[in-house]
């Protein structure tokens, strides 16, 4: 869906409200041509603007979206976003725990558990250029070690997954069976986990 044609169709509602706003909406809640005929759609963006909701921060929105077909190297080459999810033992039950590292808000976020909310709301620890710079090393050091050992699509049981997101939202997924099994991964795990 473009952005002007939801535009086009919402013209009044969406006055004031930036191209950007709405092509992250539309990343968030992707609209088919037909649902353009309904004014909900108008509403809910002109409703999300104005209490400054923001789009593409949603780890549940982003864990759901397809492994795109290009290859790891042309995610990493513009990577904007690393995510690692492990599980953690609360009694009888796993918790999802992330870090999450975002290049764009340098920022390292912890998240356990709530996955649909914006992230870069909760606590951040500031990164600087040596550790994005180290993130992305770490990843080239593992990148085949991924495509090899690790599934590019969700298993039943799995220790972790590391997801790859570039600027232009391309993501690339790796579920991990056993961190055990992968020799250079658990670095870079404890890495992120810091």
């Amino acid at each position: 869906m473009e952005v002007s044609a939801v535009r086009n169709a919402y013209a009044e509602k969406l006055e004031q409200i930036p191209d950007e706003y709405i092509q992250a909406f539309l990343y968030d809640y992707p609209l088919e041509e037909e649902n353009l005929q309904k004014p909900f759609w108008g509403k809910l963006i002109r409703k999300r603007f104005d209490s400054n909701k923001r789009f593409g921060f949603d780890i549940g929105q982003m864990l759901n979206k397809p492994n795109c077909e290009e290859s790891a190297a042309v995610v990493l080459e513009n990577l904007d976003r690393v995510f690692l999810r492990t599980a953690q033992r609360k009694g009888e039950m796993f918790i999802s725990c992330f870090s999450i590292v975002d290049f764009t808000e340098n920022g390292l976020f912890h998240v356990h558990g709530n996955v649909g909310e914006d992230y870069t709301t909760l606590a951040k620890e500031e990164i600087d250029e040596q550790f994005k710079s180290n993130v992305k090393d770490a990843l080239g050091g593992i990148i085949n070690e991924l495509e090899q050992k690790a599934s590019p699509e969700a298993i039943p049981v799995y220790e972790a997954t590391i997801m790859l997101m570039s600027k232009d939202r391309l993501i690339k997924k790796y579920y991990i069976h056993s961190v055990e099994k992968l020799d250079n991964v658990n670095d870079f795990i404890d890495m992120l986990k810091r």
